[in-house]
């Protein structure tokens, strides 16, 4: 569980579904089985607590900044910007993420757990956990495809046994034809993401075909101007001296830092050497306060944002401020251009003077004039 929460904070909703899951499980099959006394209700809890501490006393000792995050960070109003919708938004991606012909398996499943002695503990405990984990994490964000590795564990289990449930009921030809189907739609699946992409006709046709097994499928992103991109973070990479920054004021799947970081991977781990983590996201970032002493800031051109720039004023508002020549234009100058996919047009400048302190100050009340209770998102670091 500890290296769980390591690996991504998230699966602390797993851990914490977990702890509920199980206890709530066993006092239902204990429950249903009349067998459930004061005793057994002492040992339960005794047993989650101890299992409860121990992890809880290793982060304590050895990772206590981790842990004083995990719990005192606003985590709700930093990722704001990813809550975009309710309990329908989520049933409605749960079913898209897995496709009827595995909801169907899972409601089978699921039926054949409660009534089966052997397997009721188990289905409890996934159904539990996963309603636990859902209803938490969706409290401060919505699920994303990635944040199914939180449930995919249970809900994976509860799909075998509905699958099992209905092999048992057929035939050994029967049973083989099904799973001959099966593993075509899988075929078909992979086909729609990976081999036609963006055909419209066959796009058309797997679409009908591929609500029954996992509906959303991710862009297939075939790019033209790799070595635009490659260009680029050399450039950056042989410029700047020690303590020459190079920050990126763009976030969209167009471009965005991380294509920089990344643009020589795997043979490098980092494309561009001085290149910084850039701000994204309001709440959760605030604004780069350091970012008139950067020394290479490289802007897209139209402003890429991947939510908006209302909750992206930490790259809007900048981006506009070095777009803008008569503003910029005395501090900074254009030393490269690069022209990317999708008539994104890059600007890399040059700080070649500093930036006075009236001008800081007009770009700080700009984000004021947002966020007046929130300091960190509006003052930018001043010259002495």
């Amino acid at each position: 569980m500890i290296i769980l929460l390591l690996v991504r904070r998230w699966f602390a909703y797993w851990i914490v579904g977990f702890y509920i899951a199980y206890t709530l499980a066993y006092l239902i099959k204990e429950g249903s089985a009349h067998s459930l006394t004061k005793s057994k209700i002492k040992v339960q809890f005794m047993n989650m607590l101890v299992c409860g501490i121990i992890p809880l006393t290793i982060l304590l000792t050895l990772f206590f900044p981790l842990f004083k995050t995990i719990t005192t960070y606003n985590y709700a109003e930093a990722y704001s910007v990813a809550k975009v919708g309710g309990a329908a938004y989520v049933i409605g991606w749960f079913i898209q993420f897995y496709g009827w012909l595995l909801i169907i398996l899972l409601i089978i499943g699921f039926f054949y757990g409660i009534k089966s002695k052997e397997h009721r503990l188990i289905t409890c405990l996934c159904v539990i956990q996963t309603l636990v984990a859902v209803i938490l994490f969706n409290r401060v964000q919505s699920f994303g495809s990635h944040h199914y590795y939180i449930i995919n564990g249970p809900v994976m289990i509860l799909m075998i046994f509905g699958l099992k449930k209905v092999l048992d009921c057929l035939s050994d030809k029967k049973s083989a034809a099904l799973l001959a189907a099966s593993a075509c739609l899988i075929c078909i699946n992979f086909s729609k993401t990976v081999v036609f992409g963006k055909n419209p006709k066959v796009d058309v046709f797997l679409d009908k075909l591929n609500v029954l097994i996992s509906a959303p499928f991710p862009d297939l992103r075939i790019r033209n101007d790799l070595d635009q991109i490659r260009n680029m973070a050399e450039f950056l990479d042989k410029t700047p001296n020690e303590y020459e920054y190079v920050y990126v004021l763009s976030n969209s799947v167009l471009f965005n830092d991380d294509m920089l970081r990344n643009a020589f991977f795997p043979e490098k781990n980092e494309g561009v050497a001085n290149l910084l983590v850039a701000d994204a996201y309001d709440y959760r970032d605030g604004i780069p306060a350091d970012f008139f002493q950067y020394y290479y800031i490289v802007v897209a051109d139209p402003i890429q944002l991947q939510f908006g720039a209302e909750n992206q004023k930490c790259v809007s508002i900048l981006a506009e401020f070095m777009l803008n020549s008569e503003e910029s234009g005395p501090y900074y100058r254009i030393i490269r251009e690069y022209d990317l996919d999708n008539d994104v047009h890059i600007n890399i400048y040059q700080r070649v003077e500093q930036v006075p302190n009236e001008v800081r100050k007009e770009i700080s009340d700009r984000y004021r004039s947002f966020y007046p209770n929130n300091p960190e998102l509006y003052e930018f670091n001043m010259l002495s």
